[in-house]
């Protein structure tokens, strides 16, 4: 009988998980398919009617939204400046609400900084929708909080404990920065990823080899994202006899 009741609950919990991971998949079609954005000048509003700074990434929201329905793991390359960093997380809080939001860092000011700014331009306090956990500091999240942003460590030590990859969506940016605790984190998402039904993966970068990375996650699709295109003027400045570059170079640039 006890036998049995366990087999049932086991049951349940797989048939629990697919219609989770069918919901999640869904979700992010539907999501793709509705989610519009639209073009003001230099500004843009968003899906929630709030006006934004135009970015590259905000042309390729719509597809990474498809992309990820189809796939359980893509990889995004964007140049820096692109947006990808604070974009890419608050398409996700809007296309699946219902689903956490992890975003790593290699550093603890980006972890800072960046969760700021994302709750910034979501109009939200920081500590509220988004959020963030360092070591050693007051976490600054709420019960209600879906956007997380952490250390590659913190989620590398995630992992080890639990054994597994978080729910929802896990964004993993900066992956050029090739640090140990990185090289971990990606070789636990290969490792725990096809036992993850409900988590999704994006792995973003500015200068990511896309061939090495899409072949080490078994062909993952790529998206590229241009950055922006500025104009540069080029002027000469003859050093003074006994001037030094560094001087020089900071009058140059009106510093």
């Amino acid at each position: 009988m006890v036998r049995m009741r366990h087999q049932e609950s086991v049951n349940h919990l797989a048939s629990t998980d697919k219609r989770t991971q069918e919901s999640l998949r869904d979700r992010l079609a539907r999501a793709a398919d509705s989610f519009r954005i639209e073009h003001i000048g230099e500004r843009n509003r968003w899906p929630d009617g709030r006006e934004r700074i135009a970015c590259p990434m905000d042309d390729y929201l719509q597809k990474m939204l498809e992309l990820l329905s189809k796939h359980q793991l893509i990889i995004c390359q964007a140049q820096t400046g692109a947006g990808k960093t604070s974009r890419i997380p608050q398409a996700l809080a809007l296309a699946i609400p219902n689903e956490k939001v992890v975003v790593t860092q290699p550093r603890r000011a980006a972890v800072r900084w960046n969760s700021g700014h994302v709750a910034h331009e979501m109009g939200s306090p920081l500590g509220g929708r988004v959020g963030y956990r360092l070591a050693r500091e007051q976490p600054k999240v709420h019960d209600n909080t879906q956007v997380f942003f952490k250390i590659d460590q913190s989620v590398v030590g995630d992992v080890k404990r639990t054994g597994k990859l978080p729910e929802g969506v896990l964004v993993i940016d900066e992956a050029h920065e090739r640090s140990i605790p990185l090289d971990l984190l990606m070789g636990m998402v290969k490792k725990y990823l096809p036992n993850s039904p409900n988590t999704k993966v994006i792995v973003t970068s500015a200068t990511i080899d896309t061939q090495k990375f899409s072949s080490f996650f078994d062909g993952a699709p790529v998206l590229d994202v241009p950055g922006r295109m500025y104009s540069v003027a080029v002027e000469n400045r003859s050093l003074q006899k006994y001037e030094r570059h560094s001087k020089a170079a900071a009058e140059a640039a009106g510093t």
